[in-house]
């Protein structure tokens, strides 16, 4: 995963914002002729996401996360001052250019592999550190895929719970087999319209199979993994091949249209339920190469379209 951040600086620095007017008062000359002399907020910006990478990687328990907060703290709200300066600039060296986006792209991914670990080890229970990730998230700077990551894991699901679930995950195979095959039906808009009714009935069914909202997304225990695996194994091909046609339909000639509406509200719908019922492994499959993969398809999508 990466920062939210990453797109918009990338594009900022790439000169695809346009400045504003009267951006010339950032220049640090204002005297007719003379040099005009854009300030380094954008080297700035890079050596600052280096360090906060730094700071986190120096993070190995308790006693260096508690007291790397405050300086990450710091270095988070300069972090979003330099980058509503770089916005504020007229950008003009495609090399120096070229050069900055290289560093910074790289930079902040290093940042967030850093950010990423510390939150899967809950920046060792510093109260601290995991505040001032909240707050990093909040602004934007991350997504908000980690704040359940900075949580308190719930318990595992005790030996009842667990024969309950796997019993559960048996009888998602029917829908889930379902769903693959009502999608597999779509060619154009009007298989579409057809399939529509079809996967509302079976969003019906697998909201049945919610999980109980005691055991809601609490997870199995170690011992009791293989078993889970098992029980899961017959439906990942299921998901792999929901998440195959999810793209192709979204590829479809004039899927983007109003024709495709209902079709997609009831998709979304089945979507959702999906996530819920097969929370354990969901993300497993929709992940974030998934979603580039649809973004990817309905863009190329609208463009041929047009």
């Amino acid at each position: 995963m990466r920062a939210k951040l990453l797109s918009a600086l990338f594009m900022s620095l790439s000169g695809i914002v346009v400045p504003a007017e009267g951006a010339s008062q950032n220049r640090t000359s204002e005297e007719p002729g003379a040099p005009q002399v854009q300030p380094d907020y954008g080297r700035e910006l890079v050596c600052t996401c280096h360090d906060m990478w730094f700071l986190l990687s120096s993070v190995s328990d308790k006693k260096t996360a508690d007291s790397a907060a405050a300086q990450f703290r710091l270095l988070i709200d300069r972090t979003m001052e330099l980058s509503e300066q770089v916005y504020s600039l007229e950008l003009e060296e495609e090399e120096v250019l070229a050069d900055m986006n290289e560093l910074l792209v790289a930079s902040l991914e290093e940042l967030t592999e850093e950010f990423d670990c510390l939150c899967k080890m809950r920046c060792y229970g510093s109260e601290s550190l995991i505040s001032v990730f909240r707050y990093a998230i909040d602004i934007g700077l991350f997504t908000d895929d980690y704040v359940t990551l900075l949580d308190e894991p719930p318990p595992h699901l005790t030996e009842s719970e667990t024969k309950a679930e796997l019993v559960r995950l048996k009888h998602l195979e029917e829908p889930d087999m379902a769903v693959l095959l009502a999608l597999r039906s779509v060619q154009d808009a009007q298989s579409a319209a057809n399939v529509a009714a079809h996967l509302k009935v079976i969003t019906a069914r697998l909201h049945e199979l919610a999980p109980a909202e005691s055991t809601q997304k609490r997870d199995f225990s170690p011992s009791a993994g293989k078993r889970a695996r098992k029980a899961y194994a017959p439906l990942e091909p299921l998901l792999w091949g929901i998440r195959v046609e999810i793209v192709r339909i979204a590829a479809l000639p004039g899927y983007h249209k109003k024709d495709f509406d209902s079709f997609s509200v009831a998709l979304e719908n089945v979507f959702r339920i999906l996530a819920d019922t097969h929370y354990h492994y969901f993300d497993e499959v929709f992940d974030e190469s998934f979603h580039l993969d649809l973004d990817e398809a309905l863009r190329e999508n609208a463009t041929t379209s047009n």
